[in-house]
């Protein structure tokens, strides 16, 4: 790419922008055509020779030069439109140098890695003042997504935990995580809440799980209302009881390693909105879905998790692990955000606050929120028959940060993750449910 800063003097009506190209210019080699990116799922456009001729952007009088393939990294967009015409003059823009320069280095970006091309233009958004308007008016404005930050932290003196994760007047929940002010907010009140995946694409219902009375149930096709899917795994030893103890439960939980049900996590207050109970053991993790071609860039969670009476104040280290998994350039990556211990107040309900620094921050289709007790001389929690019942209540999470999901032809093709399976040796099983009338 070249950049000068050539002054050209045209017309009046020339100078916000023109659709004109040049007869007979120069060919360019573009990158793409001589380099093979392994597991690339986002198609780059139509496809081009290599010898491609060179598109002329100029901006305030700023040159450019580029070619039309590369135009097309993030979509079909006005200026490889403009760059089709037939005609012999640049294209000319009435926006700055720096916002051209951001979103020329993303579509490069774009040929190798969509999710660092997008990254790259949410880091530049608000020291741009005029990107977001170039982005909107090249009509690309799929990437700035939609915005919801995390809100500022509440005053120090502000209490942490309450008895009640849903009261009348002042609830301490939203004053850590704001009214209505989060991504799963957002998309549960939304046109999309239909969406969200809210069923495994295989799941099984072994007869050696179920106990007196109870049944599977056949996975919901839609989430329930006010509610955002979950996945919660945990070690199958820990789902031994009483009543279901046997040695073909020992040879199945040997055989299944980890195992998950989907459970329905309340996100909106509401009378006629109920959730499910939520239960972790010491493992256990939960693990969110936001649906294929969906990204969120994470600025940070907040969540509420109380102990159950198993985990007494004092007994155990609380400690959180948080993971987000992408697959939006063709290949499956998992990072950590963050490892750090949970401080609870008593039995109560307490609210956490997480923020990511801008450095640390990275796209995520699935979070994965990990908890575990530790002691120095507990060796296996799965082994103590008082420690392997649930030791936590998960009441609410909310997720911060800006939602994008990319067109359909710059993911083309089937999702490489199944949904919920940041973990592929998980015996994903059915809901089960007491029925009262087998008892």
């Amino acid at each position: 790419l070249k950049l000068t800063s050539a002054k050209l003097r045209l017309p009046p009506e020339l100078m916000r922008f023109s659709c004109r190209r040049r007869e007979g210019r120069r060919p360019c080699v573009d990158a793409e055509s001589c380099l093979h990116v392994s597991g690339a799922s986002h198609a780059p456009g139509p496809a081009l020779s290599a010898h491609t001729e060179v598109v002329v952007v100029i901006c305030r009088g700023v040159r450019f030069e580029t070619t039309r393939r590369t135009l097309l990294r993030l979509g079909p967009c006005y200026l490889a439109t403009q760059a089709d015409i037939d005609t012999d003059e640049a294209i000319h823009l009435d926006y700055s140098a720096d916002a051209f320069k951001v979103l020329l280095d993303a579509l490069t970006t774009a040929q190798y890695d969509l999710g660092k091309a997008l990254l790259h233009i949410a880091r530049h958004r608000v020291s741009v003042v005029d990107l977001e308007a170039l982005l909107q008016f090249v009509l690309l404005g799929w990437v700035l997504g939609v915005s919801r930050p995390l809100p500022a932290a509440p005053a120090a003196e502000t209490p942490r935990a309450d008895q009640l994760d849903c009261r009348s007047g002042f609830n301490l929940c939203n004053a850590y995580q704001g009214d209505g002010l989060g991504v799963f907010h957002h998309l549960v009140t939304s046109c999309r809440h239909a969406e969200l995946p809210c069923r495994y694409r295989l799941s099984s219902a072994p007869h050696v799980l179920l106990g007196l009375g109870e049944e599977y149930v056949e996975p919901l096709d839609v989430p329930q209302q006010g509610c955002v899917p979950v996945s919660i795994e945990l070690d199958a030893f820990m789902m031994k009881r009483r009543d279901n103890w046997n040695q073909n439960f020992e040879a199945w939980a040997e055989a299944s390693n980890r195992v998950a049900s989907i459970y329905m996590l309340k996100v909106c207050a509401g009378q006629f909105i109920n959730g499910d109970v939520i239960t972790m053991n010491a493992g256990s993790t939960a693990v969110f879905d936001l649906g294929w071609r969906r990204s969120l860039i994470t600025e940070g969670l907040v969540f509420g998790m109380n102990r159950t009476w198993a985990n007494r104040p004092g007994m155990h280290h609380n400690i959180l692990s948080v993971d987000v998994t992408s697959d939006l350039n063709g290949e499956v990556r998992t990072t950590r955000l963050v490892c750090q211990p949970l401080n609870f107040e008593g039995d109560l309900i307490t609210y956490f606050r997480l923020s990511f620094p801008a450095e640390t921050q990275c796209l995520g289709r699935m979070f994965r929120l990990r908890v575990d007790a530790f002691h120095p001389n507990i060796g296996d929690y799965v082994t103590h028959d008082n420690l392997s019942v649930p030791l936590y209540i998960l009441r609410s999470v909310e997720l911060f940060g800006t939602l994008i999901e990319a067109p359909e032809d710059l993911c083309p093709g089937a999702p490489l993750l199944a949904p919920f399976s940041i973990e592929p040796h998980v015996t994903r099983l059915k809901r089960r449910r007491t029925n009262l009338l087998l008892e």
